[in-house]
């Protein structure tokens, strides 16, 4: 099919033939051949892409397994990546395939993906982060082992170090001070699975961040919004909150922590140094341009400097709702940010109690003999909370209401109904999805953790109820609904045209519908497929060859799509393309011993003939026998039977369509008979006998 004067091309279906190539190994190739003008764009390449699953062996509890799957788990792309032929080439045994396969199980009950095209080489290792990166990991080998680490909260450290067992004099403590450079909010760049255009999700804390100096994050292979913004958020609270990086020196007594390991430093000040300016007091909330670690003190001491110069403290103040925000009072002369600016008060922050410090396992090296140094952050367990729903395409963050909105996507006709897609966003975790048909309540899912659900119905219309949960309960006044009643199929699908130009096809308009989607099907398989905003379609003579046509029989499918790609039913219109009309003027040119000469006139559109032999006058196609196909209106076709005989012979014509014999338009019988004794004529009379005697004509 032809396109307009457009930029981009969505096409439905697809098939061609290319020469031969080089064998690259077990890679998928897509070869496309594009004529254009001189206006075609230097990234059309980009413009092309192959929606599809790639078939690996997955990795299971045992190691990788033989037969590949359809997956999109990062950690069978990684797996993959490693041990492939055309990739790390690595045997399985490099592999810790306790370790990878619960990050696998994560992966998959999560729901995170990877879909990544290469379109050019690169190393193993740039590519195994790119994947691992979307799991929140990083490439590492303990003892020779390829394995992964996540970057999450571990519920209790592996091993808690005090003065005992750091050598005081080693340990560097460093608060890495936020300045007015630093960004102020992550932009994370994913690919819509919808359009497989570059998206962008932006995270901040509402209060706290902007969207003035954002950092862009690229997620190559990430597909989904969702994912995307819980990397966001997930980077943004690393950024703000884990800023202490802390190194020190101990003795090979005691557990040797692994890289991402949490372990717990007891010292003295250890949080000594945090300081920032007051941003704004609400009542007995103080907040703060930086974050403080309480660790697991339950009060911490602020001091402030006051407009005259003086300092005032310590103020003794609590953890309030944010890691930004403690509560307490201080004197009424402190300026916040909020009014006054870069005049603000500057504060000081300690905790006048040795505490516990979390501390993330950066890296661990050995120093000399008999001791090793370890390298970590601090980590705060505010960066692993559960992100809550990305808000909608154009929004940001601040302000995200417990539940924002509510939709529900129909998907396909399933043996016993109908499969839907219910999503939701918000600032809930947990929410109370109850869904209906026709009015009645079919099942309800209480305290429900996801920000999707599918599900099938075998009625409708359906509706979903979203209910979030705040503060533990149910809380009805919050609660979006969203409803689907069928869209219909189009209705009048008619034939407009059927005959050597092409075939159209017209339908009546939908309600609701903005466009409709149109299917070419053979036998059951899709060979063409547009979207289009008429009312009608046409397919030519020269685009059905192209299409590897014409076809005796195809399946003309319409559905209505709407406004937001919902696609209603199809309506379906059988079109058989007739056969050329059959041969006039079959005759018998001669008659040879074992054969016979035949001519007919040539029929329109014909691209070849066949002709059959029968024993009865007005044989039926089916109880022939063939003795003639080519593309002439001429034949010598044999009689392969003992004389003397009576046969008869019909022609049809054929075309590029293929079909049954059944189903060609033949011309009437001829009668031919033996010529063992001599020649004779198309009735049987005998004209010479084989002594050369000649006899009188019939």
């Amino acid at each position: 099919m032809q396109p307009d004067a457009i930029d981009t091309v969505l096409i439905g279906g697809l098939r061609g033939y290319g020469p031969a190539h080089p064998n690259y190994g077990d890679v998928t190739l897509l070869e496309v051949k594009i004529m254009a003008t001189d206006q075609l764009s230097g990234n059309v390449v980009d413009k092309i892409n192959v929606v599809a699953t790639r078939l690996v062996s997955p990795l299971g509890p045992d190691g990788v397994e033989d037969t590949p799957v359809a997956t999109r788990n990062p950690i069978d792309a990684i797996v993959y990546m490693i041990t492939s032929p055309n990739g790390g080439n690595q045997p399985e045994s490099i592999l810790d395939v306790e370790g990878l396969y619960e990050l696998r199980q994560q992966m998959a009950e999560q729901g995170h993906h990877f879909d990544l095209r290469y379109p050019s080489r690169t190393t193993v290792m740039d590519a195994v982060a790119q994947a691992a990166l979307l799991c929140r990991a990083a490439p590492f080998m303990p003892g020779g082992k390829f394995s992964l680490v996540r970057d999450e909260w571990r519920p209790s450290p592996v091993y808690a170090y005090t003065d005992d067992d750091i050598d005081l004099d080693s340990l560097q403590v460093t608060f890495n001070r936020r300045t007015s450079e630093d960004p102020t909010c992550v932009v994370a760049k994913y690919v819509s699975p919808v359009t497989w255009q570059e998206e962008e999700v932006t995270y901040f804390d509402a209060g706290e961040g902007s969207e003035d100096q954002p950092e862009e994050i690229s997620l190559y292979g990430c597909t989904s919004r969702q994912h995307a913004y819980a990397l966001a958020k997930y980077f943004y609270r690393d950024d703000r909150l884990n800023r202490i990086t802390v190194e020190f020196t101990t003795g090979l007594t005691g557990l040797i922590p692994a890289k991402g390991d949490r372990i717990q430093i007891t010292v003295p000040m250890a949080n000594w140094g945090q300081n920032g300016v007051i941003a704004r007091i609400d009542g007995d909330d103080i907040w703060l341009s930086e974050p403080v670690e309480f660790l697991c003190a339950s009060a911490g001491n602020l001091y402030v400097v006051l407009p005259d110069g003086s300092h005032s403290g310590p103020h003794v103040v609590t953890p309030g709702e944010s890691p930004y925000c403690v509560v307490g009072n201080v004197p009424a002369t402190v300026r916040t940010m909020a009014q006054h600016h870069l005049q603000a008060t500057r504060y000081a922050f300690e905790l006048p109690e040795p505490a516990l410090l979390n501390v993330r396992v950066l890296d661990v090296s050995h120093e000399g003999i008999n001791k090793i140094r370890i390298v970590g952050s601090a980590v705060h367990e505010d960066v692993y909370e559960p992100a809550g729903t990305a808000p909608p395409i154009g929004q940001t963050t601040g302000g995200w209401p417990a539940l924002a909105g509510v939709s529900l996507r129909y998907v396909e006709a399933v043996d016993d109904g109908y499969s839907f897609i219910a999503s939701w966003s918000g600032g809930a975790t947990h929410f109370t999805v109850e869904i209906r048909v026709a009015g009645a309540t079919v099942a309800t899912h209480a305290g429900y953790a996801g920000y999707y659900l599918a599900f099938s119905t075998t009625g409708l219309p359906v509706e979903v109820r979203v209910t979030p949960w705040v503060d533990g309960v149910a809380d009805t006044t919050k609660r979006l609904s969203a409803t689907y009643a069928a869209i219909p199929a189009p209705a009048n699908l008619r034939l407009t045209a059927n005959d050597a130009t092409g075939i159209a096809v017209a339908w009546d308009a939908v309600t609701g519908a903005t466009a409709y989607q149109v299917g070419l099907s053979v036998d059951g398989v899709l060979v063409a497929g547009r979207m289009t905003s008429d009312l009608a379609h046409a397919v030519t003579a020269q685009e059905l060859v192209q299409l590897g046509g014409p076809w005796a029989a195809m399946d003309v499918k319409v559905s209505a799509v709407t406004a937001n790609y919902q696609v209603g039913a199809a309506a379906v219109l059988t079109v058989t393309t007739p056969p050329p009309p059959a041969p006039t003027g079959l005759a018998v040119a001669g008659v040879l011993t074992a054969g016979v000469v035949l001519a007919w006139n040539a029929a329109a559109g014909a691209t070849g003939y066949i002709v059959l032999q029968g024993s009865l006058d007005g044989f039926a196609p089916e109880d022939g026998t063939q003795a003639y196909a080519g593309t002439v209106p001429s034949a010598v076709a044999p009689m392969n039977v003992t004389p003397p005989y009576l046969r008869y012979v019909r022609v049809a014509a054929t075309d590029a369509a293929t079909r049954e014999l059944v189903d060609l338009t033949w011309s009437d019988a001829v009668a031919i008979v033996d010529a063992t004794n001599g020649l004779v004529t198309h009735t049987g009379a005998l004209i010479i006998t084989d002594a050369g005697a000649p006899l009188a004509i019939a």
